[in-house]
């Protein structure tokens, strides 16, 4: 199902937040789904160094649904394991519904060892595929590294980080987006690709991080991409830093966003129910939660406003187009930001 993109007027409306559960890909109504009931993955999670955990160490295995483009993959259902002194190969029984797999999803499961003051001690680094297209659901191993560390041949990438890459080829311009994950890589092409959504595990490397699967190659190097397709390559491929920063608000779960200028800020506004105000060119930042909402449907206008440590702040958003006043890119709604006694202006749009 795809989500329509929606008018920042809409944005506050509860429809729209039934619209956005239902966009999320995960089921609404497990009657929709057949074959509902418990299964179970099991296996065992390893390490290569030769010691035993501390007694207040916990490894946490999870179950989660990769095939989702959404700030973190869906949680399934996950085991929690304490240490108590256990030695490598620690096995795990993971235990979930049925009727929350959907077919065409892909599946994947993770390990982590935590301290117990919440340290990182070991985690996953490359993809595991469970249940879907032939992957195993029992007898899975589970392999984890120290955290900080990596593969040789294998540059850690840090999860979570949004990239937009422009492309100019023989068939004409187009454009890709990248999120990192541990050891793997979802990549979001262009319709006529084919191949809409893909998660790709990381392999070796000379220089960079490539990432391989389902016939696509991606090699990321920084500012630039290799990026091959069945066999046919497209070089050139260039970072869009300013198209990265929409992109990762939205894959990050921000419903809109603004920003403007003189003094640099941005806005972002989570569910309609919290507000994060960064000004001053990042130097100052405001979180915000519940804050009050007034709809003027004559003027196609919503008002939030709240209190907060950081001060009274109100929020207007207007449904009329609006030009970012440094680079005239194009916005569907205009923006203001009053706090305290100061008005900030700019322009912003819905993200889902």
């Amino acid at each position: 199902m795809k989500c329509p993109y929606a008018p920042a007027t809409r944005l506050v409306a509860q429809s729209v937040f039934l619209l956005l559960g239902a966009c999320s890909g995960r089921p609404i109504d497990s009657s929709d789904f057949v074959g509902s009931g418990p299964a179970m993955i099991s296996g065992t999670v390893s390490y290569r160094e030769r010691m035993a955990l501390a007694p207040d160490d916990t490894i946490r295995v999870v179950l989660e649904d990769v095939s989702i483009a959404d700030v973190a993959a869906p949680v399934i259902a996950e085991q929690m394991i304490a240490g108590a002194g256990k030695q490598v190969p620690i096995p795990f029984a993971l235990t979930y519904d049925k009727g929350w797999i959907q077919d065409h999803h892909r599946y994947a499961i993770r390990a982590q060892i935590r301290a117990a003051d919440g340290g990182l001690l070991f985690t996953t680094d490359t993809a595991h595929p469970v249940i879907m297209n032939g992957a195993p659901a029992q007898e899975v191993e589970i392999h984890v590294v120290r955290a900080g560390t990596a593969t040789a041949g294998m540059v850690a990438q840090r999860p979570g980080q949004t990239a937009v890459f422009d492309c100019n080829s023989n068939a004409g311009a187009f454009s890709f987006t990248t999120r990192t994950g541990p050891g793997e890589i979802a990549l979001w092409l262009p319709p006529e690709f084919g191949k809409p959504y893909l998660v790709l595990g990381q392999i070796r490397a000379a220089s960079g991080a490539r990432y391989l699967g389902d016939g696509v190659l991606l090699w990321n190097k920084v500012d630039e991409a290799l990026l091959d397709v069945d066999g046919i390559q497209y070089h050139g491929c260039v970072l869009n830093r300013r198209s990265s920063i929409w992109e990762h608000a939205k894959l990050s779960g921000v419903d809109f966003r603004a920003v403007g200028n003189e003094p640099g800020w941005h806005l972002e506004i989570r569910d309609a129910d919290s507000i994060r105000f960064v000004y001053d060119y990042g130097l100052k930042e405001i979180n915000t939660s519940a804050p009050e909402l007034t709809l003027d449907n004559d003027n196609r206008s919503a008002t939030y406003s709240v209190k907060s440590e950081g001060g009274e702040i109100e929020v207007t958003i207007v449904g009329e187009p609006c030009s970012d006043t440094m680079s005239g890119e194009a916005f569907e709604s205009r923006v203001s930001v009053l706090l305290d006694d100061q008005t900030y202006h700019g322009c912003g749009r819905a993200l889902h």
